[in-house]
């Protein structure tokens, strides 16, 4: 069934200079080969269309570059323009989203980028799969652009001090003649190439959740139980792993996101882990008995810190929620979450609420969900070879 593209979504905010625009094209599932074109298409959509030479998007963004980049359920699209330019800022999102020029250079050129980039092993432990930019044909990709930026399921919000009905109406007449694709009922299903598991010096640790949906009910209490156990050095990852076993030299609680949802994480890396059984145990035993020794300093902690995390203040928060982890507490950011949330569970990010919600909940309710995240998540040991 064909429906068009949405009207875009607006964050508001009195008095900025400038107005941010951001597109959010969901991940459906994809097997290896499509992820490596989505790699490569991150890297080309935004260079130049069939209207805008680069020169030109440049002088509209003020010299700053359009940003393309990839979680793991969503593409991203983020640019500002100058405020007295909103009509031409919008006119360069659906040309981007429906004309991109997708060179052969441009292509080529993301490739060789693709295979120097190397990943910090942090990284790689939160996400192993490894696939491998491959040559790519003009043709292949434009055939991988038309079917996976659908303007069915895109999602875009306009922040700043924005003309919702101007925008609207310029939105409506520069999509009206975009063609949907087709995604495949049987798409490729190419196994994820991922990290492998080999003896070596360094090992990335963790405990992770089933995956539950953005809807699920209790989100506030989930992202209450990672903050008090792994955001900071008073967390229970910190006192457990590195202070009470001397394991750690990096530990974090994540909010993960993944395509279905999101995953609570538990993590840490380690020069001392072997990854035994054993370890594991005590890991999980080192963590249920911190979480007893919880108390109301404990629970009005993890409420501020919380607090400071969904308004994006906390550098130590678990939310994982951009490319770069944390949110930017900016015009973009802001508006970059407002379409996140959006696509996520049908409604823009709501902080007050989840504020509100947080401050109600007793530290026995948090005491419990912390202890059903440690006992019901399952183990992983990621080592890393010399």
């Amino acid at each position: 069934m064909m429906f068009g593209p949405a009207l875009p979504t607006f964050h508001q905010e009195a008095n900025q200079p400038t107005i941010a625009f951001c597109a959010i094209a969901p991940i459906p599932e994809m097997g290896a080969k499509d992820w490596a074109l989505l790699q490569i298409l991150a890297k080309t959509l935004s260079r130049r269309t069939d209207e805008y030479v680069r020169p030109e998007i440049l002088s509209l963004t003020d010299g700053r570059t359009v940003q393309c980049q990839i979680m793991q359920d969503c593409l991203i699209i983020q640019f500002e323009v100058k405020r007295n330019e909103m009509l031409p800022g919008v006119s360069l999102l659906a040309s981007i989203l429906t004309k991109s020029s997708l060179l052969q250079t441009d292509i080529d050129q993301a490739i060789q980028d693709l295979t120097l980039k190397s990943k910090n092993y942090w990284d790689i432990g939160l996400d192993p799969s490894m696939p491998p930019p491959s040559s790519v044909t003009r043709d292949q990709l434009q055939e991988f652009y038309k079917r996976f930026i659908n303007p069915n399921t895109i999602r875009v919000c306009v922040g700043g001090s924005v003309d919702e009905e101007l925008v609207k109406q310029a939105w409506v007449s520069r999509t009206l003649d975009w063609k949907v694709g087709e995604w495949p009922q049987y798409g490729d299903i190419t196994p994820m190439p991922m990290a492998k598991n080999e003896v070596g010096p360094s090992s990335f640790v963790e405990l992770k959740s089933p995956t539950y949906s953005a809807n699920s009910p209790g989100l506030e209490l989930r992202i209450l139980a990672l903050v008090a156990l792994g955001s900071g050095r008073n967390g229970s990852l910190s006192r457990v792993c590195r202070e009470q076993y001397s394991w750690s030299y990096r530990q974090e609680s994540v909010l993960w996101p993944l395509r279905d949802g999101f995953q609570s994480r538990l993590a840490f890396m380690s020069t001392q882990f072997d990854g035994s059984a054993e370890h594991v145990s005590e890991f999980r035993k080192g963590l249920l008995a911190d979480i007893d020794s919880w108390n109301a300093t404990s629970l009005a902690r993890a409420q501020v810190l919380a607090e400071q995390s969904v308004n994006f203040q906390n550098p130590f928060s678990p939310l994982y929620l951009s490319p770069r982890g944390l949110v930017d507490d900016s015009l973009s950011g802001r508006t970059y979450i407002d379409a996140y949330w959006q696509m996520k569970t049908g409604v823009a990010w709501n902080s007050t609420d989840l504020i509100r919600k947080m401050k109600q909940i007793s530290l026995e309710s948090l005491k419990q969900a912390a202890k059903e995240l440690v006992e019901s998540s399952s183990s992983s040991v990621l080592v890393k070879k010399n």
